[in-house]
Parts: structure tokens; C-alpha cells; sequence
């Protein structure tokens, strides 16, 4: 004989009301992932046709909207070495470097403990990357350099031939 399972309708309609509320709630976060994407796209566009703009068409109470509430970011420590890296007119050593950011950037070089293992880390990075080469320079020191077209060339003509 089956067994006889007593439900209490009190129990029946917490159920219920517990598998909308979860339904309700997926949809709901479904509709923010959306929302979200939408407003971060909304504001790439706008950042971006206002530098292209070069006029200052952002109203004063949507800029902080904009940038999250950075005022004047900075670019990052791996972009500001870039940045002298291909402004270099001979190759550089670390403490060049070094003395670079402290002029432009005093408060970029204050944020690292070692700036001189951060300013090596990057440039050897960028090595890696095939954006810079590095040599040892006069006095032995090592020193790093843009990646000029010669040595993209050359490094290329060192790879086999596809079939070879």
C-alpha cells in the first residue's frame, strides 16, 4: 500500500513562492550581466568620441560617471616605459629609464619599492614581447632599445621556412 504523505499547505505555498522569488531573481541577473555590458560599451563610445573630439563635450556631472571617478588617470607603468623606450634616441639603460619616470612621473616611480627590478621587469617583458631588444652596453651594463625593422627582419630569416 502507498505511503500517504501529509503536506501542510503552508509548505506548499513557501515553495512556490521560493521557486518565483529564484526565478525572478535568475532573470533579474541575466537583465543586470546585460545592463552592465551595455553601460560599459556606452561609456568606451563616449570616452572615446570625446579625445577624438579633443573637446571637452562631457557634461561636468557625467565625467565622474565616465571614468569611474578616476580624475587624470595616468597611463599604466608598462605603457610609460613604451612610451620612452620608442622616444629613445640611443639605447637605455635601467637607470636612465629610471631617471626618465621620476622627471615625467614622480608619483608613477613613488608607487614601486624597487624601481629599478620594476623598470627591468617591464623592459624584459617588452623583450619577450618583440617590442624592444636589449645588448650589453659600455661599462657592461645591459641596455634596451626599440625593436628596429632590421632586427624584426633579421629575427624572421632565422625561423625555417614552413615544409623545411
Amino acid at each position: 500500500m502507498p505511503e500517504l504523505v501529509v503536506v501542510n499547505e503552508s509548505e506548499v505555498h513557501i515553495q512556490s513562492v521560493v521557486r518565483t522569488a529564484c526565478e525572478e531573481l535568475r532573470q533579474l541577473t541575466e537583465q543586470k550581466a546585460v545592463i552592465g555590458r551595455r553601460i560599459s560599451a556606452l561609456k568606451q563610445t563616449i570616452a572615446g568620441l570625446a579625445e577624438l573630439s579633443g573637446s571637452d563635450i562631457i557634461d561636468d556631472d557625467l565625467k565622474p560617471v565616465i571614468t569611474n571617478g578616476k580624475r587624470g588617470r595616468q597611463d599604466g607603468f608598462t605603457n610609460t616605459c613604451r612610451r620612452i623606450l620608442s622616444e629613445a634616441q640611443s639605447p637605455m639603460t635601467a637607470n636612465q629609464f629610471g631617471d626618465v619616470i621620476a622627471q615625467r612621473c614622480p608619483e608613477l616611480s613613488a608607487k614601486h619599492k624597487n624601481l629599478l627590478a620594476s623598470i627591468t621587469t617591464v623592459l624584459n617583458r617588452l623583450v619577450s614581447y618583440g617590442e624592444a631588444e636589449s645588448s650589453v652596453g659600455v661599462g657592461g651594463r645591459r641596455v634596451w632599445r626599440p625593436m628596429s625593422k632590421g632586427s624584426e627582419e633579421k629575427d624572421q630569416s632565422t625561423l625555417p621556412k614552413e615544409g623545411e
